[in-house]
């Protein structure tokens, strides 16, 4: 896996979450193709949630990222109404650089905002 990361292409990687040998969730990177660029995404089941996993994985990744490529900056998108994730991005540091209206709820197909945080390195 390192090798293939040092290449500097752009690539994803999705890292599981364990506690206690069961799967409680993942986070995802995405280097984009200038390699200054990292999105996170994370997903946590909800029993898990308010325990500090998804921000100790992310955190994980952030130092795996920072410490193998060159970055400038990381970014994480969310629903305006997700706010598990939300506190999740502040607590890694990041700042809402942006709330737009475009993200399609899965469930109904409604249009929802989205907040788009950033972390400057």
């Amino acid at each position: 896996m390192d090798a293939e990361w040092k290449k500097g292409q752009p690539c994803f990687y999705e890292f599981a979450i364990w506690r206690q040998n069961r799967y409680i969730g993942a986070v995802s990177l995405y280097m984009d193709e200038t390699g200054t660029t990292g999105e996170l995404g994370w997903i946590l089941h909800p029993q898990y949630h308010g325990h500090g996993y998804a921000t100790e994985a992310a955190q994980a990744v952030m130092a795996f990222a920072m410490k193998t490529r060159p970055l400038a900056r990381f970014i994480a998108h969310c629903d305006s109404e997700n706010f598990p994730s939300t506190r999740v991005m502040e607590k890694l540091g990041m700042t809402r650089t942006a709330c737009e209206k475009g993200r399609k709820n899965r469930s109904s197909e409604e249009e929802r905002w989205e907040y788009t945080y950033e972390y400057r390195l």
